[in-house]
């Protein structure tokens, strides 16, 4: 599994990674993948945090962008050792 850290670029020399990027202007990929957590097309995902920590509390996937209709959110719970113990989507 690729672990991509935050805040750095990558690079296709030292990450072996690549991507075809649509036209400029052009609408926003939509993701659909029957077998994942989230099955229905989506272009729009809101991250909120635990408190001041850098877990994730939930993802709030949408289509029709930021204003747009909600299909999935994800909510995640922690132990005390900031390791996942469930997610729910609903």
């Amino acid at each position: 599994m690729a672990k991509i850290l935050i805040g750095r670029k990558l690079n296709q020399a030292v990450d072996s990674v690549t991507a075809k990027q649509g036209d400029a202007g052009a609408a926003g990929w939509p993701v659909k993948d029957l077998n994942k957590l989230v099955p229905k097309e989506y272009d729009y995902v809101a991250i909120t945090y635990v408190g001041s920590t850098d877990n994730i509390s939930t993802a709030t996937y949408k289509t029709g962008g930021a204003g747009g209709t909600t299909v999935a959110t994800l909510t995640l719970t922690y132990d005390g050792n900031d390791r996942i113990t469930s997610v729910t989507r609903t």
